[in-house]
């Protein structure tokens, strides 16, 4: 049996495979090349105490990485993924920047999925 974040984890990675994206769980050397996702940390807050019930919950960052070129490409990927990422009383949020700090000009998305497990 595995934690409730592991499965949490394993649904978003399953998820996120049907953009044909490669997905890591930390960011690739400066050699991998966009688009690919990185599944970040993770912020949990047990609310067991409050309500007397086993209940988490949780905040996950997950990154996308994409080639700097269209506009409203990348704002039709984010639509499509908070899509996918937002199943199963998930509430996701996610903020499109312009990012040069992996020596190139890329869209970074952050997206955070919040949910209670």
């Amino acid at each position: 049996m595995h934690a409730p974040t592991t499965e949490l984890l394993k649904e978003i990675y399953e998820g996120l495979k049907v953009f044909d994206v490669p997905v890591y769980t930390r960011l690739p050397s400066e050699t991998v090349l966009e688009p690919f996702f990185v599944i970040g940390e993770h912020q949990d807050e047990d609310m067991s105490a409050k309500i007397n019930l086993a209940v988490t919950r949780t905040e996950l960052k997950i990154d996308l990485f994409y080639p700097y070129r269209d506009r409203a490409e990348i704002e039709d990927l984010t639509h499509n993924v908070k899509s996918v990422l937002s199943q199963k009383r998930k509430a996701v949020t996610s903020n499109i920047i312009y990012d040069d700090s992996i020596g190139r000009e890329v869209f970074h998305v952050v997206f955070y999925v919040n949910t209670i497990i």
